[in-house]
């Protein structure tokens, strides 16, 4: 099976839609890898470190705005913390108290039950007693004082007393009964003597309200408006012999009210359980206030019946209560600030404070602080609808306890934590904003670090373009120069009408003579090495561009297979010289009506792609042995894509021409060759991380991979992909670049053989050309190729000199037609040259022909006015392409027959060519060594054959040293185009080896 069966068909597999090479990680990431080689970093912030003062000047505002806005962010947050935690803390107080207060009222309640029930049980012990009804009052209970004593220990009370109804008539018996239990019949022991005796002597007493004199009550009747008349002689006293027993407890106004409500209770209900009264708050009562009251007191009285006549009302239990002791039992020890008022449904209030739990009296009336209204918490003490405790009299006062927080109680819920997270916060910011800092300082040392390197790696590019390209301009020119002279002069029979008939001889037998040949074979060898130098540093420029994101495409309209059609056929000379069979399959081609079928057309930048298509090419034949074979196939394949939105792209054409286009297929170029082949790791280090410096292998006639790089990024700027596939080591290696194709009508159709063959110089004309370079030797040599092509040519060796001929010429009214412009020049260099001239009105076409070929540097020449800019080494044919696409014209010769003063019009037969031209984009491929060895090389042999006989030698003056120059012709003009080539190799040679070291 032959190399076209086994690669062929790799031309008709349909690529993917997008681009990814084969089976490998994206372009970016390999192309920072190249980076990191010249600049010593892989960060991505290179593409900014372009950045003019005008960014910079944005980038410090907006660190300051970011500042101020953090520093606002700051105190928003402080305030904020602040805010919350001083928020959360209110909350806290708020749910504490609300807690607190019902706590409070719980155990307040509790108390209040415990006294009733401690006046609800000496009623029911003195009951059990004495059973019978009808022995009352003559009654007593033996040990009050120790029952009573117990019962207040678990009330919380001061005392306790009791009292029998008795009625008139029943007094003398009543005080004979009393008197023998006080004197003889108590137990454990009588009273002491004296107990119970009043001024007056023995007997129940009341105190008259005029002379508060007490005086014997047997009557029972008082001075104030009493429906009854009963008496209610205090028998016992938790005191035991107090002064007050035997008093008559109805007597006394505000008591005898009082019990004037338990009667009217146990006469309207049937369970005197629930006749249990409360007397106002701090009642006039002689003789029952608490001995360490504090001013707000009061008096609970609960009825006693016999208990075999619970429906007989027959005595009373009575207890003093210190209001202050129900709120000290209520609240905790920690409770501070609390305003307890107590509220009578008479009108009478007191307010308390709590301190550490303890109740203080404040004074009489609601004293609390109005400004906390609103956390208003009340209980009603002796509530009628408590469930089954419905034990108060109508007679009762109704009391209400109301809490009310004070400043004092939330500031003890109030810390330092509000503020220490303020501060905690904006110490975080100031840390986290020195640590920016810090960092910005760090990342901004790094990033001038990192700047400095890539500036230095531009500049070093810059310079070698530069420096490398001026010498291997001269080289090239040479060659031209020497290759017109020598097809022109020595490979006719006839050595023309110039020189003796000896020296016309010797050509001839020179021509026939294999040296000849060998120059000649020798001359495109050198020109091929220099367009392999030359795209060595087009490939670091690319790279660069697309390390940056700064590739542009100058997009036209292709035929891309007569395109892959050309370039291949610049390569078969190679292939021959190093005996490889070269084979090239398109599908062809012109259609009878001069139109190329539609699947041949892409949108794209010819340059670029050219680059790709020799890229691959040298490689193939480099890496082919002798005799070995490489096939180039060219297909086209339909798109499967049936969405015809997905289908259409607009582009803008570098004449700034908007399309709009169909997508329909895709065109694959496959160049397969059997070469040395490649493993599969091998494939994936190519692709993968893509680049190999080391210079052993380099030497070895390894290839670097930055071609195959820069062309996978321009293949994927057009949509396109790269893949690569090889069987194995030893059995070639197949690249294949598959690109997008448009349906689109020949802009350009082809014309005939007639038409083909019409010159450059029929469409332009004869133009005035000023050449301005400040290297003599490209001087002389552009200035010679530009003459022979038949047009007017004078030189000018800086900026300053341009600026005065072509100055002159507008004077003269003899404008140039084209002003071809060096870069770097002393005195004035191109740019600004160009900045005068259009300045003083000049309209000539100026070209840019310079070894400066940044994009920076092309965009600021064309800024200064050029038309165009082409990279050295020029070339003729690009020249003239260039001068036919803008439409450069100059003078035609008369016409034959014309009259003196008539200009011919141009010729109606005029090809357009506006392809972009080649600049020697490809990656040279020749041979087994690298192609500056190669130039050295190639000059060695040229500087060899001036020593051969048959050389033609001698010449004339070349150069006037005006800028001016001048050629003699036959012999001279082949001497000063081999000289000037020497002249070039070497200081090409001279500029490598500085670049080197």
């Amino acid at each position: 099976m032959g190399l076209s069966d086994s690669y062929r068909d790799l031309g008709r597999r349909e690529p993917p839609e997008r681009s990814s090479m084969t089976g490998n990680t994206d372009l970016d990431g390999s192309l920072r890898t190249v980076g990191s080689v010249f600049s010593g970093s892989t960060s991505s912030t290179q593409s900014k470190l372009d950045q003019s003062s005008r960014v910079s000047q944005i980038t410090w505002k907006g660190k300051l705005a970011f500042g101020l806005i953090l520093a606002a962010v700051g105190l928003a947050f402080a305030f904020s913390a602040f805010f919350l935690f001083g928020e959360g803390e209110a909350d806290l107080g708020e749910l504490q108290y609300e807690a607190m207060a019902e706590r409070a009222s719980i155990i307040a309640l509790q108390i209040m039950e415990r006294k009733r029930l401690g006046l609800l049980t000496l009623s029911s012990v003195i009951s059990g007693a004495n059973p019978d009804a009808r022995v009352w009052p003559q009654v007593q209970l033996t040990n009050f004082e120790v029952i009573a004593n117990n019962l207040m220990k678990t009330a919380d009370d001061y005392n306790m007393g009791f009292a029998p109804f008795v009625t008139p008539e029943q007094v003398e018996s009543f005080e004979k009964h009393s008197y023998d239990f006080y004197e003889t019949n108590r137990s454990p022991e009588p009273f002491p003597e004296g107990t119970a005796i009043s001024p007056f002597g023995k007997g129940i007493y009341a105190v008259d309200p005029s002379t508060s004199e007490r005086f014997h009550d047997t009557t029972g009747e008082v001075h104030w408006n009493s429906p009854n008349r009963i008496l209610t002689p205090l028998l016992h006293h938790s005191g035991g012999p107090e002064k007050y027993l035997l008093s008559n407890l109805h007597a006394d106004e505000a008591l005898g009210s009082l019990i004037d409500g338990i009667i009217d209770c146990a006469n309207s209900t049937s369970s005197l359980d629930d006749c249990t009264i409360l007397s106002s708050i701090s009642p006039n009562i002689i003789g029952w206030k608490p001995y360490d009251s504090d001013g707000a007191w009061g008096i609970l009285l609960h009825p006693v019946y016999a208990q075999r006549s619970p429906e007989t009302l027959s005595g009373l239990v009575l207890t003093s209560l210190r209001w202050s002791e129900i709120f000290n039992g209520a609240f905790a020890n920690s409770v501070s600030g609390v305003y307890a008022v107590l509220e009578a449904n008479d009108g009478s209030s007191y307010t308390y404070v709590i301190q550490e739990g303890q109740a203080v009296l404040l004074g009489e009336g609601d004293l609390h602080d109005t400004e906390y209204n609103d956390f208003r918490q009340e209980t009603n003490l002796e509530s009628k609808d408590r469930g089954n405790l419905n034990f108060f009299g109508e007679a009762s006062v109704s009391y209400t306890l109301v809490l009310y927080p004070s400043e004092e109680f939330f500031d003890s819920f109030s810390t330092a934590n509000p503020m220490l997270s303020s501060i905690g916060v904006v110490m975080i910011l100031v840390v986290t904003s020195a640590l920016f800092v810090m960092y910005d300082v760090l990342i901004r040392r790094e990033y001038l670090v990192k700047k400095d390197l890539v500036e230095a790696k531009r500049k070093f590019i810059r310079f070698v373009s530069h420096e490398v390209r001026t010498p291997l301009n001269s080289v090239h020119m040479g060659l031209t120069v020497l290759r017109g002279e020598l097809e022109a002069k020595y490979e006719t029979d006839d050595a023309g009408p110039s020189g003796t008939m000896a020296s016309r001889r010797a050509s001839k037998k020179f021509v026939k003579t294999k040296t000849f040949k060998q120059l000649v074979s020798m001359a495109d060898e050198i020109a091929m090495n220099c367009n392999g130098a030359v795209d060595i540093l087009n490939d670091f420029i690319n790279f660069d561009k697309l390390e940056t994101d700064k590739l542009t495409l100058d997009l036209s309209i292709l035929r891309l297979f007569d395109q892959i059609e050309s370039i291949s056929k610049e390569f078969k000379m190679v292939a021959k010289n190093n005996k490889i069979k070269m084979t090239i399959v398109t599908p062809l081609h012109p259609n009878q009506s001069g139109k190329a079928p539609k699947e041949c057309f892409t949108v794209g930048d010819s340059m670029q792609l050219t680059h790709v298509f020799r890229n691959l090419l040298a490689n193939a034949l480099e890496t082919t042995p002798d005799d070995g074979k490489v096939e180039v196939v060219a297909s086209w394949h339909p798109n499967s894509m049936k969405n015809a939105k997905q289908n259409t792209k607009n582009f803008v054409l570098k004449d700034g021409k908007k399309m709009k286009v169909k997508h329909n297929g895709f065109m694959n170029f496959v160049v397969a060759d059997t070469g040395k082949g490649m493993t599969q790791a091998q494939i994936r280090r190519l692709l993968h991380k893509g680049l190999d410096f080391n210079v052993n292998r380099l030497q070895a006639g390894n290839a670097s991979g930055l071609g195959l790089w820069v062309a996978k990024g321009i293949v994927m700027r057009h949509g396109g992909t790269l893949t690569a596939h090889s069987h194995g080591v030893g059995k070639g290696s197949v690249f294949t670049v598959s690109l997008p194709t448009y349906d689109i009508d020949d802009p350009k159709p082809k014309g005939t053989a007639a038409q083909e063959s019409v010159e450059a110089k029929d469409i332009l004309g004869i133009l005035k050309v000023l050449v301005v370079d400040d290297a003599k030797m490209n001087l002389k040599l552009l200035m010679r190729l530009v003459s022979k092509k038949g047009h007017k040519v004078d030189g000018a060796e800086d900026g300053a000199i341009a600026v005065d001929k072509a100055s002159k010429a507008m004077d003269e009214g003899a404008d140039f037609d084209v002003i071809l412009m060096d870069y770097q020049m002393p005195n004035m260099d191109g740019p600004t040259a160009t900045r005068i001239l259009r300045s003083k009105g000049c309209n000539a076409f100026i070209c840019g022909v310079t070894g400066n070929v940044m994009a920076e540097d092309i965009k600021h020449f064309k800024k200064c006015g050029a038309n165009a800019v082409l990279h050295k080494p020029a070339k003729m044919k690009a020249l003239e392409d260039l001068w036919i696409e803008y439409g450069v014209r100059g003078e035609f010769p008369l016409a034959e027959g014309a009259h003196d003063g008539e200009i011919e019009q141009e010729p109606k037969r005029e090809i357009v060519k506006r392809n972009a031209s080649d600049l020697s984009l490809s990656i040279s491929s020749l041979g087994k060594h690298s192609p500056s060895t190669r130039v050295n090389m190639a000059g060695n042999v040229l500087d060899g054959s001036a020593k051969t006989p048959d050389y033609p030698s001698g010449r004339k003056t070349l150069g006037t040293g005006t800028g001016e120059t001048s050629f003699d012709t036959d012999s001279d003009d082949l001497w000063a185009s081999r000289m000037s080539l020497k002249s070039g190799i070497s200081s090409m040679k001279s500029n490598i080896s500085s670049v080197v070291n």
